[in-house]
Formats: C-alpha cells, structure tokens, sequence
C-alpha cells in the first residue's frame, strides 16, 4: 500500500521472483501485493504484461480495462524485441505499437530486454516521439553499484552488482 492513493494511468510488470519473500512469505502473497497495483487504477487504464507471466489469466480476471498491452520478447506481438545484442550493455531493435525503435542502452544482462520493452511502450503511452523513447532509454543511468560496468585502464573492465538473492546470482 506504499501508492495508495495513487491512480495510476499505465502499469506494468515483468516477472515475479523469491526477491521479495522475506516480505510476502509466499509468492501468491506477492502476486496480490503487485496485483493491488492493477486493480486500483482507472478503468482508462493501460496494463503491459509478459504473455509468458506465470499469473497472466489471474491478472486478466481482475482487469476493469480493455486496454491489456501483452508482450514477449522473441516473438510478433503488441510489443517485442526484433533484435538483442549484448557487448557488455543491450543494444536493441524494438517493435512498440508497429513501430521500430533501436536502442543502446547503458544497462547490462538479459532480464532488462523486457525493463527496456515496458519503457518503450509507456513512452507511447505518454505520447512521445520514436526519436524521444530512444533518448529516453539511452539517457537513462543504472543505479550505481547495480549492475555496474567499471572500465579499467588495463585489459580487465569489472562489473559490480549488490545481487543478494537466488535469482539476482542466476542473472549475473
């Protein structure tokens, strides 16, 4: 309840994982926590949701929007990745709303290719120009100590990431 009373116009998700568990104990207690986000806002409203999410019919059941934006990232859907690079940072080729869109972001690892996806989309949402999306995206700094590239003078670059979880180790 850390939003309430906020009415959100667009929301997003893009994975549950055990993060979280030492709050909610259980991961439906964390799938209703994250579900309460979508319940609560306007009938207006714009949801993005992974086609593959483990709880997308029960998110599907509780919409009061007609307006469910799926996305996958390999595969044509509202919303996908037509191309991922990776050298350390992602470097992109979207599909947002029939529209392309290439990237260079300044994040690393795979599980950001859906992070970028749902800015991309928003950044429609919001009515912003291709040209903007992109410089949004590519503008925008990770949080320093997380999934941070260090370059080195010498032939080794380093990369640093407070990752304390099962799952955070996985994606490393």
């Amino acid at each position: 309840f850390r939003f309430w009373p906020a009415q959100f116009k667009c929301v997003g998700i893009t994975n549950l994982t055990n993060e979280h568990l030492d709050f909610h104990k259980t991961m439906w207690r964390y799938f209703r926590a994250k579900a309460w986000l979508f319940k609560n806002v306007s009938k207006k409203s714009i949801w993005i949701i992974p086609r593959n999410f483990k709880y997308h019919k029960e998110l599907k059941e509780i919409s009061q929007t007609s307006e469910i934006w799926e996305f996958d990232r390999n595969k044509k859907w509202d919303l996908f990745a037509k191309k991922i690079r990776q050298n350390p940072e992602l470097d992109l080729e979207l599909s947002v709303a029939w529209e392309d869109i290439k990237v260079k972001t300044k994040m690393i690892w795979d599980f950001n290719v859906d992070n970028v996806l749902i800015a991309a989309w928003i950044g429609k949402f919001l009515w912003l120009q291709s040209n903007e999306i992109k410089k949004w995206i590519e503008d925008f700094m990770p949080i320093p100590g997380r999934q941070e590239i260090v370059k080195s003078k010498k032939w080794v670059d380093f990369i640093i990431d407070f990752a304390l979880t099962p799952h955070s180790l996985e994606c490393l």
